[in-house]
């Protein structure tokens, strides 16, 4: 088995927003406070609250988040060819589940039984870890999220067309542009089967 491999798996990132904005709304406030009590003051301080608004919130995160995210998912992609780098899409994830995770598997040298397949691919699908959330939420016992159930709210995606209007998908589709080439775009967007 191979150990020398980064997987990194992107998603549109409007999507990722909307998840975000789900996934901080979940958040233990006192759990969080006194994680962040711990690790020490940062040099920027603390952000205001969050907006109420589940739009504005998915429009607070394109204006201070988006560029790391995009950062991020452009250093993987400009090594998607180096033999070290799997780079996946949440898109391509939801069209073939199987075939993703056996090129996976494949990746890392993982020898899986054909008759393993069926039973792993359902553990793998996003009802079934919402199932488990209580063993599967990234939580490490620290409490951190109000209802470890929500982590795994929805799974599709396109979820943002609910929230934004024409002029936020204008006023996004300018700060992508600004952060990534045409064909980063593309795949961020669609992933590799569009």
């Amino acid at each position: 088995m191979r150990h020398d491999l980064v997987v990194v798996v992107g998603r549109d990132p409007r999507d990722v927003a909307v998840s975000m904005s789900h996934h901080r709304a979940n958040l233990d406030g006192s759990v969080l406070a006194r994680l962040l009590a711990v690790a020490g003051p940062t040099h920027e301080g603390p952000r205001p609250p969050r907006p109420s608004d589940p739009r504005l919130r998915v429009l607070e995160w394109i204006d201070q988040d988006l560029r790391e995210t995009v950062r991020h998912l452009a250093d993987a992609w400009s090594r998607r060819d180096d033999s070290q780098v799997v780079l996946l899409h949440y898109a391509d994830l939801s069209r073939d589940l199987a075939g993703q995770m056996r090129l996976v598997a494949a990746r890392l040298g993982v020898d899986v039984p054909e008759s393993r397949w069926p039973e792993l691919v359902r553990a793998a699908t996003f009802g079934d870890m919402r199932q488990r959330a209580g063993q599967l939420a990234p939580d490490e016992g620290l409490g951190l999220f109000s209802d470890n159930g929500r982590f795994f709210r929805s799974g599709s995606s396109g979820q943002w067309r609910q929230l934004l209007t024409e002029a936020d998908e204008a006023h996004y589709q300018r700060r992508l542009a600004a952060l990534a080439p045409a064909d980063l775009r593309q795949w961020l967007h669609h992933g590799g089967g569009a």
